[in-house]
């Protein structure tokens, strides 16, 4: 599957669940860097655990794009999750609804990312129909009143995808990305969702496993800049 949505950023450019014969994958590959060359665009492709051949990445390198990283693949049963939201009077938490919000989210998830990048990012966002029926919803974690943290929750095909769970680095350190992680599994459940996946980063992996996730594959990312 080819994801473009016109942005310069690879991570919103992309291949997902590439499924091709090992004979015609050469031309596949080259067509798609054709696609995303004709419009200037950087792209990045995604190896699953449905993706194959199963030297796709071998191959990916050697038509020029170049490794990125490996995350475990992790997945949660909703209705065995018994962790509580941790209470506070501090952190608030809140599902974006307006581009107000959208930019203060692009501007936590940015971290300090240069001004360009979080700007492309809230282009790509705030044109969402964000809200409580989306399959796609945005939260904002505020400490005393200041936004420091993020997540989002990816609804489709009986499955809730946790994905961006950041907090800045001023406010780590306090069990923010617990808090957030364990509200999102809640919205998730809330809404009916059976299981919840994601992918951990290194940093964020413990935070994943005290909660109930297990990982059960990898997702690797390669880069055509």
């Amino acid at each position: 599957m080819l994801v473009r949505d016109g942005c310069t950023l690879d991570f919103l450019n992309g291949v997902v669940q590439a499924q091709q014969d090992p004979e015609t994958l050469a031309t596949t590959i080259q067509r798609i860097k054709a696609h995303f060359a004709q419009r200037q665009l950087s792209f990045c492709w995604h190896i699953g655990p449905t993706s194959h051949p199963h030297n796709l990445g071998q191959l990916l390198k050697a038509h020029g794009l170049s490794f990125d990283e490996t995350e475990p693949a992790m997945a949660l049963d909703l209705q065995q999750a018994t962790e509580e939201v941790p209470s506070s009077t501090r952190l608030n938490i809140q599902l974006v609804t307006n581009r107000e919000m959208v930019r203060q989210w692009a501007e936590v998830w940015g971290c300090g990312a240069p001004r360009e990048v979080t700007d492309q990012f809230f282009q790509v966002y705030s044109g969402l129909p964000l809200g409580p029926t989306s399959p796609y919803q945005l939260y904002l974690g505020l400490l005393d009143n200041q936004p420091v943290a993020t997540f989002g929750l990816f609804l489709a095909g009986g499955v809730a995808s946790i994905r961006y769970v950041i907090t800045i680095h001023e406010a780590r350190r306090q069990g923010i990305g617990t808090t957030m992680t364990a509200f999102a599994i809640q919205e998730a459940r809330r809404l009916g969702y059976r299981i919840a996946i994601l992918t951990a980063s290194p940093m964020g992996f413990s935070i994943y496993h005290r909660l109930g996730f297990r990982a059960f594959s990898n997702v690797s990312t390669y880069i055509m800049p």
